[in-house]
């Protein structure tokens, strides 16, 4: 039996590629499905310069000259890099192994195309990891769905 808590409710109607699977369950655990790092540099450099002299002829006429000159430079760069943390293995990383179920209700609402997608994606996860890392998952159309759902609301 399933407590209540720990059923992961998704409905098929919103799932339109595999993605959205993944990323409406972590949403439900209210996790993150996106990170951004972000690094950058700065490099600053100052250059200055100063010369004099004096000159003439004596008695007659004498100078003086001094030049002081000076260069700086600022210059920074920043990368901002986004990583999608939506993925079966996000799922699993955060729920395998546990006490959760992921119950997809009117799993026929999913295009055909996206249903295949997913057990694919399913069965490659499941033949890399023990049969215990991937959370069980409840697959239902409308009314075995009311059904469930009564059932472990009780």
């Amino acid at each position: 039996m399933v407590a209540p808590e720990n059923l992961i409710h998704i409905y098929g109607a919103s799932i339109k590629t595999p993605e959205d699977l993944w990323s409406n369950v972590l949403t439900w655990m209210g996790g993150p499905i996106e990170r951004t790092e972000t690094a950058g540099s700065k490099i600053a450099g100052e250059l200055s310069a100063t010369a004099g002299g004096k000159g003439g002829i004596p008695l007659i006429a004498e100078g003086k000259a001094d030049i002081k000159g000076g260069v700086s430079a600022d210059s920074s760069t920043s990368t901002t890099k986004k990583y999608s943390t939506i993925g079966l293995d996000a799922i699993v990383r955060e729920i395998g192994d546990s006490d959760y179920v992921i119950f997809v209700d009117d799993f026929h609402y999913i295009e055909r195309s996206v249903r295949e997608e997913m057990a694919s994606r399913l069965r490659r996860r499941q033949r890399r990891a023990s049969a215990s890392a991937l959370p069980p998952f409840l697959i239902a159309p409308t009314m075995l769905s009311e059904a469930i759902l009564s059932f472990a609301a009780e």
